[in-house]
């Protein structure tokens, strides 16, 4: 049997605040996808990602609110990730953040892979494999792309957008204009999601955070984070055990 695709709790904390402070009743979707409610305080709690991202799917279709997973992520702040987050801000340059998210991101999301590839001119951060099935897949992938674009701005500035996206959706929710998301080509109905940033950028130091020592990340490649289907079970049912 596949592994089940978990993430940590605190990963979807940007989403459901998001949606709260619009009103929308996060319990009610939460009970009605049967996840555990202690998501909304347990961070270290894993969750089955796919579950979550059909609830956003049905979300965005009853609130009416399609582009909401790229909004919610324009909004983040890495620090409040913890100390996954703040590890990626503490590194010295913008290449070692990069290479410290795709060799740290497996203890966060399981069986979700990342990877960073150097490519002409560019080094590509993607996201690999399927977007989770059709229900929430525009919600989910628009989070992780602009997720993305977060984690290069914190060296390089909010203003920053990559100039080339790929994109496994075929086209933009109603909402959202090309302009927001790059200043160049986005590939659409892509095998990954991904966003390039130019080589020269690379070593732009992660300046706000230089204060504490370096860490030894000199790889490029993907995050090595496969379960087998009895242990992602078993994390998974932590969840349930509380609530019956």
């Amino acid at each position: 049997m596949n592994a089940i695709r978990l993430t940590k709790a605190h990963q979807f904390w940007p989403l459901t605040e998001f949606i709260g402070d619009f009103g929308v009743p996060v319990g009610r979707y939460i009970e009605r996808f049967h996840i555990p409610e202690k998501m909304l305080v347990t961070p270290e709690l894993y969750i089955d990602e796919v579950r979550f991202w059909r609830l956003a799917g049905d979300l965005a279709e009853r609130e009416g609110f399609l582009d909401w997973g790229f909004r919610a992520a324009q909004k983040l702040d890495l620090s409040v990730l913890g100390e996954f987050g703040n590890n990626l801000l503490r590194q010295p340059t913008l290449k070692a953040a990069l290479e410290t998210f795709v060799t740290t991101i497996s203890a966060e999301a399981l069986n979700c892979p990342f990877g960073i590839m150097h490519q002409g001119k560019y080094f590509w951060l993607m996201m690999l494999g399927e977007c989770n099935g059709p229900a929430g897949k525009g919600v989910v992938e628009l989070y992780d792309l602009e997720w993305m674009n977060k984690l290069v701005q914190s060296a390089l500035g909010n203003q920053w957008l990559p100039p080339a996206v790929h994109l496994q959706c075929a086209s933009l929710p109603v909402g959202l204009d090309a302009s927001e998301i790059c200043t160049g080509n986005i590939r659409y109905s892509s095998t990954m999601t991904a966003i390039a940033i130019p080589e020269e950028l690379m070593a732009t130091p992660m300046s706000r955070y230089r204060s504490s020592p370096k860490a030894e990340f000199g790889m490029q490649g993907n995050s090595t984070s496969q379960v087998d289907f009895a242990t992602s079970l078993r994390l998974l049912m932590t969840g349930y055990l509380d609530e019956g």
